[in-house]
């Protein structure tokens, strides 16, 4: 199915199973709660049954948790909906799966019970309540923890190795290169220079800046991009500065494909 929520929750999804140290995480929690049995399965269940029980049910109900909240939100909430929204629907989804995963459980495990409406609509409150903590806790506790200890987190963005090249006052971010001679004429947003050295390797030197080299002689910057312009026949890129710059035939698709 090329639903698009679907094919990125799934993806989110099958990135923890492939994690060891998110599965490691997984089968840690089961089996803790499997040594401490609780919701009185300490007492109906000896640890030869409790601990599978609960590490099954922390390695199935944490992935179509995952899986149906993630496409709740994905479907429902835009992406400048308050943070709250989504933790509120994405819990929503979680719950719905994770129910149902927890009832085939309890009647492979506990047949003797049996789930009428008010029993399942109970196990049903009780899956909502602990997903909208449990996702609750990490989107509010645990993501900015893991930022703030990020190395990266107080990191200034790298300059590309290409702006070292450049006299001071015009180091700035990149606009677009063109080729003069045996020079590269770059452009950035705070003047241009000449630089002695090949296109290519000027590009290579770019470290990371989203760009296209739309001729032989020019590159440009995809954030400096105003977009594409027909003129007697041929394509230019036109850039948010006014100037024009010309699109040669080889590289007509990729900048119709990111520019167009």
């Amino acid at each position: 199915m090329n639903w698009p929520p679907l094919q990125s929750a799934l993806r989110e999804t099958q990135a923890v199973y492939r994690d060891r140290r998110a599965l490691m995480a997984i089968a840690l929690v089961g089996a803790i709660l499997g040594l401490t049995g609780p919701f009185g399965t300490y007492a109906e269940l000896g640890p030869l049954i409790r601990i599978p029980y609960w590490i099954a049910v922390a390695f199935v109900t944490y992935g179509v948790g995952q899986l149906g909240g993630t496409v709740l939100m994905r479907a429902l909430v835009p992406e400048l909906a308050p943070r709250w929204a989504g933790v509120v629907v994405m819990a929503a989804g979680a719950a719905v799966p994770v129910t149902a995963v927890v009832l085939l459980l309890n009647r492979l495990f506990f047949a003797d019970i049996v789930y009428g409406g008010w029993m399942t609509l109970e196990l049903f409150a009780y899956c909502l309540g602990v997903s909208l903590v449990f996702i609750a806790m990490l989107e509010y506790v645990v993501r900015p923890l893991v930022l703030a200890q990020s190395p990266m987190a107080d990191a200034a963005p790298a300059e590309p190795r290409l702006l070292a090249r450049l006299p001071h006052g015009v180091r700035g971010p990149l606009s677009h290169m063109s080729m003069a001679d045996h020079y590269v004429e770059v452009h950035t947003a705070r003047g241009k220079a000449l630089v002695l050295m090949r296109l290519a390797d000027a590009i290579a030197e770019t470290d990371g800046v989203a760009g296209l080299q739309i001729h032989r002689s020019h590159w440009v910057a995809a954030s400096a991009v105003a977009g594409l312009e027909r003129r007697n026949g041929k394509t230019f890129v036109a850039l948010r500065s006014g100037a024009l710059l010309p699109v040669s035939r080889s590289y007509l698709a990729a900048a119709r494909a990111a520019f167009g």
